[in-house]
């Protein structure tokens, strides 16, 4: 569901980017300190270890976009980036095929509110910063107006776009290929509410301010509700078992008969003749 939310961000990623997600997921729901074994989610999850993860590992946003950046939160929960000074032609590092024909770049910033609970992703704000070939930026303050519901988590992605001017209606072409196109997730917050795990599979309808805002959310077809319910199931009724073996268990211990201290002999011992011990006997039968 990451991937495909950031797909429109990233433009082309590598074959492994979604084995990288997949670690990135584990190792964060693993370092949940909220969430029992067998109950957490994204939502429990300790979100640092999201933080960083490249979907083009041969691009890495961290190596090619080469300035300062630090992402803050504030009291109103709106998202504010905070972007050193950048020189076009010291701190983008770009392949030669493309810093010869590029005309401007394009620094995107894409924020995406997720709900895996409810089983949905918003678009919550776009901001882009742009400069030519050879330009220059000062440092600056890029505020995101978008605040998301309580119970989203937030994630921050940053792209480079390269873009070769032409004659076309279109003005530009995008440069980025599947052998370059570096975007990276840089933040990523905690819901404020994550709200209850859902009983039943969902079936979410927008309320009304929520569908003013209905083209920028996606529903997910997400299976981690209904793998977190089948194991639930699965663990109710291992615990239902247990307890009526021990029921059983308990019942039988107290109505079982006492065992006699002396043993019935069988026909068996009655037939078999008794021999003294030490007396020498002969098996020799004579007509």
């Amino acid at each position: 569901m990451i991937r495909q939310a950031f797909e429109p961000a990233y433009v082309h990623r590598d074959g492994a980017a979604a084995a990288r997600c997949t670690q990135a997921v584990y190792r964060s729901i693993r370092g949940s300190l909220t969430g029992s074994v067998g109950h957490r989610d994204l939502h429990d999850a300790d979100l640092e270890s999201i933080i960083g993860m490249d979907f083009h590992i041969h691009s890495r946003i961290s190596e090619v976009l080469q300035v300062n950046q630090r992402v803050e939160r504030d009291q109103e929960g709106r998202i504010r980036v905070f972007m050193g000074a950048l020189n076009a032609k010291t701190d983008l590092r770009v392949p030669l095929s493309i810093s010869k024909t590029v005309s401007k770049y394009r620094i995107r910033y894409s924020l995406i509110g997720f709900n895996f609970r409810k089983e949905y992703f918003e678009y919550l704000e776009v901001r882009d910063v742009e400069l030519r070939k050879y330009g220059q930026l000062e440092a600056q303050e890029i505020r995101f107006d978008a605040r998301a519901e309580v119970d989203q988590l937030l994630m921050l992605s940053v792209s480079l776009l390269a873009y070769s001017e032409t004659r076309m209606e279109e003005g530009y072409v995008l440069l980025n290929s599947k052998a370059f196109s570096p975007c990276g997730i840089i933040a990523a917050f905690a819901a404020e509410e994550a709200g209850a795990y859902p009983s039943g599979p969902v079936n979410m309808e927008l309320n009304e301010e929520q569908q003013t805002r209905a083209a920028a959310i996606s529903m997910m077809c997400y299976e981690g509700n209904r793998l977190l319910r089948d194991q639930e199931q699965r663990k109710e009724k291992l615990t239902t078992k247990m307890a009526a073996i021990e029921k059983r268990t308990a019942t039988a211990a107290r109505t079982k008969a006492p065992v006699k201290a002396t043993k019935q002999r069988t026909a068996d011992d009655r037939d078999r003749a008794d021999f003294p011990i030490g007396k020498r006997v002969s098996f020799s039968c004579k007509a």
